[in-house]
């Protein structure tokens, strides 16, 4: 076999090898569990206006309780000219997308917020780029929606033509149809059979009432499918349901059958708003004058109190925290999609319908998700399919009551239905990621009416295909609101099924990758297929999904033989826990973070992938893909890990090679790293010391992972059963408090539960750097094994059985069929994370004036990446051009700030040199250039970001600043100290427009130094020095601009 290139090298060393890309970390990351700047600086839009949304607040995670409502001023400009824009909205959505289609080429945009107060600020300006053949998707029918919602005759649910008998006729001579509209019929005679049919509930108060919330929820929708049911068959044994809604809507707010947050303690009457908007549809001309009163009274404080009151959007004058504008946790954003409905049902004659219509649209046309937003669904395959399936829902009622909406362009859909298909291979046995996947055949059934939603929304016809998959396994199934199947296949074309989908698939904003040999919606083929699924996400796990990032799940000839997650019932905290995924552990400590308080922008990422570009391929496929995953941020900072890469090539179709890179920071003790894998049912498994390795035999499958050696090197251990709940590092024991947890909310851990072999594979020593190279395996039966042979530890020897063979490499020094050089990709992953400086760097004697240094240069900003490692504080209009980052002042006459502050810290003895410019006009500019270094809070912590930019906010900080100036100013250099702004040296040099400046600064052990030009012009010494902290570039009332900004340690001369 011919060598292929495939060493993952900068585009120093001659670009990227054709067919891989390196992914590059993405503006939509930045603390990506709550809504963010999207589209990402530098994007290639994949709809035409982009789907928009930025934070609620600049700085995107909020520091105080109560966040203030507000309006933002939403601007694109061609030019950059922002005094000038050529589009602008006023919203108090941070949401806007009912937009026109804009000409293709690059666009720049920025959000502006509180505009014409004391505190407005401006986000930095962003670009992205259309494409001639960009779909087009204008949205500006949003701002009209309400009225055209209100011009719908009713029912606004049924046949276009009203006539609801010929309708019936159309369903019962079409196959689907017929199922659906006898599960319809069915479900409404089993609600006249119920206790509550014959004598309703008087009360929902939870101390008389006769039923819980759930069944009220239960009750509610059942009214629903009556009221269907009696449209459809003039069946008076349903008409009933009738005067059961209006006796449903007397109840008042603060009764189990009220939304959640508002009386009931679980979600689930949230649903009713959706259920009583329904039956008031289709009861319309039967209900009095007075009924409907009461119903519409019903929806309307349901719907307020949902979206306004608690706590889906608002809580009155304020936003809330965990509301879609902000955090969007699971039940807020769950409660927001249920009611989303009622508002289309009631728009016209609701007041607060017709406000929310926008609201609504918007949120759904732009963001879609909370846990997307853009690629798969963040929750994992259970909830994130029952979650994905609300949202559907909610959709396919837009889709049919505002057709001209075309929601069918929202690129989400499809890439939602992409990843579906790939994480739930049909046939596969057990899942890892997320509550309840270790079963994952409970969701294939939801999986059915997520497909069929989504060809009916999207038009895709493989997504007919996968649903019809389904549909031979489990039979035509209905939705959860049946009458939706019902309306959809009367109204809606669904397009003819057509194989073809992908073998394989890479979600590089989502953070997963899915390799196989077989289409994922061929049951029959899964048993022939071998294939991963791997994931390191943006977003990490939260909620109903799980710290495991780097995690994967290995599947072959139809048994999965690797997959961890322990019993993955909510809320399992052994599940939660990494030491029951397939992940590294470091001293025994797992993956950790906070998603509301986030130590760093993103936690997982793909570093980069190739090749995933062919559609299919036949069984016994000779290429090779290969990914590559980062979790370094996933572990807390006390840990000290500078490093985990893992690498992971798909040889042949058959065989797995991962390769785990693994480094401590310099001031970080050497550590054992633990390599975890485990094998859920019980099997026969052999431990091989000598090999390294281990083999085991599930079903008619042998699988064996090998080890590169030294074999004395590695202790592996298997922890069996009850032992798998133990750190064999810590000596945590979960077991007892997983009991405690899962016992809170009724639920067990039974024997089935446990995973049979955790296994440790764990370097004796420890040690500051460590890679593991294994080998993972299998055969069906009678079948041989491939032969694997390491060696030096980082090369990897493969012969399949039928003669193919492959060396992987990983030393570019011994080239393979496959070969990466790991150093280069390290250089990507450090220069290319925001969150941290690298750990080392090119070392130069470097000459400042008369002052000598010896620098460990470890960043460097040419402003070509955009402004990843960059938070604006302020109101100037600041963005990148050729590689400069450029503050304007647009209005002489106005008094403009801004703040960049370099996200991660400086070393304690650093350095910081760059080039600066006074820009012209010289009217009205200050030529004012300062910097801010060592800044913290004053309780030790990192600086939080969010402040207007005002000059006095610093001086309440610990810091060093350093102010240049000049322009309409009489000019000065002065460096001080904060909190007090207490001045430490001054001169009366000046900074002049037009001129261009070199300027370095360091701070070593308490002595700082300022030069500009190669000259010295502040010289003084702390006796108190400040700690390390974070640095910034600052601006009052100045055109400027700063380029090739470099960041340094300072070390003793050697």
């Amino acid at each position: 076999m011919n060598a292929m290139a495939f060493a993952l090298l900068l585009t120093a060393l001659g670009g990227d090898p054709e067919g891989t890309a390196l992914v590059r970390v993405d503006g939509r990351w930045e603390y990506p569990h709550y809504l963010g700047f999207r589209p990402a600086d530098g994007a290639v839009i994949d709809v035409n206006p982009p789907r928009m949304s930025w934070p609620y607040l600049p700085q995107v995670v909020p520091h105080q309780r109560e966040i203030p409502a507000t309006e933002f001023t939403l601007q694109f400009s061609r030019s950059g000219d922002f005094s000038r824009p050529d589009l602008q909205r006023l919203t108090e959505y941070n949401f806007q997308n009912a937009l026109p289609a804009l000409e293709p080429g690059e666009w720049r945009w920025r959000v502006g917020y509180g505009v014409g107060t004391a505190d407005e600020q401006w986000s930095l300006v962003r670009r992205f780029t259309i494409d001639a053949d960009t779909v087009r998707w204008d949205r500006t029918i949003i701002d009209r929606a309400a009225e055209q919602l209100a011009a719908l005759p009713r029912p606004r649910l049924g046949p276009r033509d009203g006539d609801f008998a010929g309708w019936r006729q159309r369903l019962e001579a079409d196959p689907d149809g017929a199922v659906w509209l006898r599960s319809l019929i069915q479900q409404a005679e089993r609600a006249t059979r119920q206790a509550w049919w014959r004598e309703f509930p008087v009360t929902d108060r939870a101390d008389r009432a006769a039923y819980d919330e759930q069944q009220f929820a239960n009750l509610a929708r059942d009214l629903a499918s009556a009221a269907f049911a009696w449209k459809l068959t003039g069946d008076e044994r349903f008409a009933a349901a009738r005067d059961h809604a209006v006796a449903l809507a007397r109840f008042p707010t603060g009764g189990l059958a009220s939304p959640e947050y508002h009386g009931a303690p679980r979600k689930w009457p949230t649903q009713i708003t959706e259920m009583l908007a329904v039956c008031y549809d289709l009861f319309h001309e039967q209900l009095s004058a007075e009924q409907r009163e009461t119903i519409r009274e019903s929806i309307a404080w349901r719907l307020q109190a949902v979206y306004l009151d608690r706590h889906s959007w608002r809580l009155g004058d304020r936003i809330a925290p965990s509301g879609v504008a902000v955090f969007a946790s699971s039940h807020p954003y769950e409660n927001f999609m249920w009611s989303l409905p009622a508002v289309l049902l009631m728009a016209g004659e609701l007041e607060v319908a017709d406000r929310l219509v926008p609201l609504c649209l918007n949120y759904l046309t732009g963001v879609t998700s909370s846990q997307g937003p853009d690629e798969g669904w963040n929750e994992g395959l259970a909830y994130g399919s029952w979650k994905g399936a609300t949202m559907l829902q909610a959709a396919l009622y837009t889709h049919l009551l505002l057709p001209d909406l075309e929601l069918g362009r929202n690129p989400y859909f499809v890439h939602l239905g992409q990843w579906y298909r790939h994480l739930l291979p049909l046939g596969i046995e057990r899942l890892s990621f997320g509550d309840y996947a270790a079963d994952p055949q409970r969701a294939v059934s939801t999986h059915s009416s997520i497909f069929r939603h989504l060809a009916w929304i999207t038009g895709e016809p493989t997504f007919t295909h996968r649903w019809r998959a389904i549909t031979e396994q489990l039979g035509v199934r209905p939705s959860g609101r049946v009458w939706l199947d019902l309306l959809a296949s009367d109204r809606l074309v669904l397009p003819t099924a057509e194989a073809g989908e992908p073998v394989r698939a890479v979600f590089p904003d989502a953070g997963w990758v899915m390799a196989s040999t077989q289409a994922p919606s061929d049951r029959t083929a899964f048993d022939r297929a071998v294939g991963m699924i791997f994931q390191s996400r943006p977003m990490g796990g939260f909620s109903h999904s799980f710290r495991n990032e780097n995690d994967f799940v290995w599947h072959a000839y139809g048994r999965t033989l690797a997959a961890g997650g322990g019993g993955t019932a909510y809320p399992d905290p052994h599940s939660r826990d990494s030491i029951s995924h397939n992940v590294i552990l470091v001293d025994g400590h797992g993956q950790q973070w906070d998603p509301r308080r986030p130590a760093v922008p993103f936690v997982g990422r793909l570093l980069a992938h190739h090749p995933f570009g062919s559609s299919e391929e036949p069984d016994g496929t000779h290429g090779a893909v290969a990914w590559v995953g980062d979790a370094t941020n996933a572990y807390p900072a006390e840990i000290g890990l500078a490093r985990w890469h893992r690498y992971v090539v798909f040889l042949g179709g058959e065989v797995f090679v991962v390769f785990d890179d693994l480094a401590m920071r310099p001031e970080a003790d050497p550590a054992r790293f633990s390599w975890l894998f485990h094998v859920a049912p019980e099997v026969p498994l052999q431990i091989d010391d000598a090999t390294p390795g281990f083999g085991y035999v599930l079903g008619d499958v042998t699988a064996r992972v090998d080890f590169a050696g030294p074999a004395d090197a590695l202790e592996i251990v298997d922890q069996p059963g009850r032992q798998g709940f133990v750190n064999r590092i810590t000596g945590a024991d979960l077991y007892d408090h997983t009991l405690e947890r899962l016992k809170r909310v009724g639920r067990t851990l039974a024997r089935d539960q446990w995973m049979a072999h955790n296994l440790w594979v764990t370097n004796r020593q420890p040690a500051r750097q460590w890679q593991f190279l294994a080998v993972l395996s299998a055969a069906p039966a009678a079948a041989e094994l491939p032969t694997v042979t390491f060696t030096d530890g980082t090369v990897a020897t493969v012969r399949l059985a039928d003669g193919r063979r492959w060396t992987v490499s990983f030393d570019p020094a011994v080239p393979g069929d496959v070969t990466f050089d790991p150093a280069e990709l390290r250089k990507w992953a450090e220069s290319s994370n925001s969150a941290s400086l690298p750990a080392s760097g090119p070392r130069e004697r470097l000459a400042l004036g008369d002052d000598r240094y010896e620098v460990e240069w470890l960043f460097r900003e040419e402003f070509d990446r955009g402004l990843a490692h960059w938070v604006l504080e302020g109101n100037a209009e600041v963005q990148v051009e050729d590689q400069r980052l450029v503050i304007r002042n647009r209005d002489p006459a106005a008094r403009t700030t801004a703040t960049l502050w370099l996200r991660p810290e400086l070393p304690q003895r650093a350095v910081v040199r760059f080039r600066a410019s006074v820009l012209p006009p010289a009217e009205g500019n200050a030529a004012n250039r300062n910097l801010i270094l060592h800044a913290r809070e004053q309780d030790g912590q990192p600086v939080r970001f969010g402040r207007s930019g005002q000059y006095r906010l610093y001086h309440e900080l610990p810091n060093y600043i350093v102010t240049f100036t000049g322009g309409f100013a009489p000019g000065w250099s002065r460096a001080r100290r904060n909190p007090a702004f207490e001045l430490l040296h001054e001169t009366d040099l000046r900074a002049e427009v037009g001129q261009d400046y070199e300027i370095a600064v360091t701070i070593d052990e308490g002595r700082l130094r300022y030069y500009v030009d190669g000259k010295r012009i502040h010289d003084v010494v702390d006796p108190q020095p400040l700690p390390a902290g974070r640095f910034a570039l600052r601006t009052w009332t100045t055109n400027a601009a700063w380029s090739d900004l470099q960041v340094g340690r300072i070390h003793d001369p050697e």
